[in-house]
């Protein structure tokens, strides 16, 4: 889905569209699905957010069933998080700084974005399924995506494939995902508890 991808850089919207002629507004008329990627907590609740994971929407052919290979659209989770930038003291990175793109904006930690999927010609309504991967390491390597560039990691746990269905031109849906068996880190048996009410004492 290139042609998604770039009218999204430039998308035509109420401002421009009378500078583009035969141009139709790429809000109103493509599909969104937007979130963020968590880890999942002791209690099975969203915890920390999960960066660098590959989220994958292809259309189900309304004549198969199937998902589709050819219409297919892919976001990195955290993409616009840059994390840890680095300071005086560790440094800001050797042959790029690490805070010359993205956001410190916990906000967008673990996000990821699916904007301009496209509806099958002909149809009033689509479904798309969402899948969880890793990066290519080829795209990685070739691309540089981002500080996955020297090597892709593997998401942690498992989800299985999420079918939205009854998307419609302009639909924006918003839909998060919780890993489940993913990494969390460890917490007292006794957690969660605070200073104004502490746990009792076993003696």
């Amino acid at each position: 889905m290139i042609a998604p991808a770039v009218s999204r850089l430039y998308p035509t919207t109420q401002q421009n569209i009378s500078s583009f002629a035969g141009k139709q507004l790429f809000a109103s008329n493509t599909i969104r699905i937007h979130g963020s990627i968590y880890f999942a907590d002791v209690h099975g609740n969203a915890g920390q957010p999960m960066q660098g994971v590959n989220v994958v929407a292809r259309l189900i052919d309304p004549n198969t069933g199937q998902p589709s290979p050819r219409y297919v659209a892919t976001s990195v989770s955290g993409f616009l998080f840059r994390g840890n930038a680095g300071n005086r003291v560790s440094g800001f990175g050797i042959n790029q700084r690490f805070d010359a793109f993205g956001s410190s904006n916990r906000s967008v930690e673990g996000f990821y974005d699916l904007a301009g999927l496209e509806l099958p010609n002909g149809q009033l309504s689509a479904t798309y399924q969402v899948t969880l991967e890793a990066i290519d390491p080829l795209y990685s390597a070739e691309s540089g995506v981002g500080p996955y560039a020297s090597g892709a990691v593997s998401p942690s746990g498992t989800t299985a494939p999420i079918l939205i269905a009854n998307l419609v031109a302009g639909s924006d849906v918003s839909r998060d995902i919780i890993v489940t068996g993913s990494s969390r880190v460890p917490v007292d048996s006794t957690e969660p508890n605070s200073f104004g009410t502490p746990p009792a004492l076993c003696l």
